[in-house]
């Protein structure tokens, strides 16, 4: 960081010059108009005019020879992550020919992310998706959506015994994980890059919020995949079972209702009554465990009930009072 005066010219205008490396990095001359924004934490930001595009170009080149095909999915993975447009990866016939099996199964994983060119020696991937058109918020809101259905759709299919809703909610992780892998590479995006930030209206600890909050969807996921394995190898509920799970259902959806409302900053939110419910829950699943003289299912509903309650930790300090 480099500090500068602010020079006073006629009728009380005040001015600053820009660094010179700036300048001659965007090629900019005298005569030449810049941009200049307001970011909603207060600093003002400056970039070319005619910049229209939130993600600049960028290439990283993956060396698939002498790799083994797992570590090149994972330079390709973590390229991705880092926010790289375009991900060339190269290497010999052989050894690549090895490694594309591997490559497109994991860019499924990637949302946006396709292959645009293949050759013998070469494989391209791009980035095809706009940032304009993301945010945060609308990616953290689908996570909720198909965390909260995967846990609530298990304890129904337990109860009626159906296998093939708890054969949907193993897939639906998958969705989430990509989900989680667009978050990600948004957030490091708009934390290395002003413009995008001040797009998505973030600062850099609403940035680390969501990184937080999305990696506790994302765990919510895993235990809700983990609880319905366990389902699957288990008898339909026997009715007394089926109540008590219905009710857990309900009240930990609520819950987590609750604790959305309030990192997204409701209004409405009511402390209490978030504590309350969250005591309401742990009850719940405590009689749960003793109906069923099994530990399995209630742990896991636990470990959902404990990361609902981490993200409204997030927004105010509930951690003392609920775990």
């Amino acid at each position: 960081m480099e500090y500068r005066k602010l020079q006073a010219i006629g009728g009380g205008t005040l001015l600053v010059s820009l660094p010179k490396r700036w300048i001659v990095k965007n090629h900019l001359s005298r005569g030449d108009t810049v941009a200049i924004e307001e970011s909603r934490s207060g600093p003002l930001l400056v970039y070319p005019k005619d910049v229209t595009s939130l993600e600049e170009t960028s290439f990283h080149t993956v060396r698939a020879t002498g790799q083994d095909p797992q570590a090149v999915v994972r330079d390709v993975t973590a390229a991705y992550l880092l926010g790289y447009n375009v991900i060339n990866v190269v290497g010999d016939r052989a050894q690549l020919s090895r490694v594309k099996r591997y490559l497109r199964e994991s860019v499924h994983g990637l949302l946006g992310l396709e292959t645009v060119a293949e050759e013998q020696s070469s494989l391209t991937l791009q980035f095809i998706l706009d940032l304009n058109t993301i945010h945060p918020e609308k990616l953290y809101r689908r996570m909720n959506v198909l965390a909260r259905s995967m846990y609530v759709d298990c304890l129904e299919a337990a109860s009626e015994g159906d296998i093939t809703v708890l054969e949907d909610v193993l897939r639906r992780d998958e969705e989430i994980n990509r989900l989680f892998f667009l978050m990600v590479r948004l957030l490091r995006s708009a934390l290395t890059d002003a413009r995008i930030a001040s797009k998505l209206g973030l600062s850099s600890v609403q940035c680390l919020d969501y990184r937080l909050a999305s990696h506790h969807v994302e765990l919510l996921g895993d235990h809700s995949f983990a609880l319905a394995s366990i389902l699957k190898g288990l008898p339909p509920f026997p009715e007394r079972v089926a109540a008590k799970a219905r009710l857990v259902s309900e009240n930990l959806s609520s819950l987590h209702d609750m604790a959305n409302a309030y990192f997204l900053g409701s209004k409405e939110m009511d402390y209490s009554s978030f504590l309350n419910r969250a005591r309401d829950v742990e009850s719940l699943i405590s009689s749960l465990r003793s109906e069923m003289g099994s530990s399995a299912v209630a742990d896991r509903l636990e470990d959902i009930r404990r990361l609902i309650v981490d993200i409204g930790d997030l927004a105010e300090i509930l951690y003392p009072y609920v775990r």
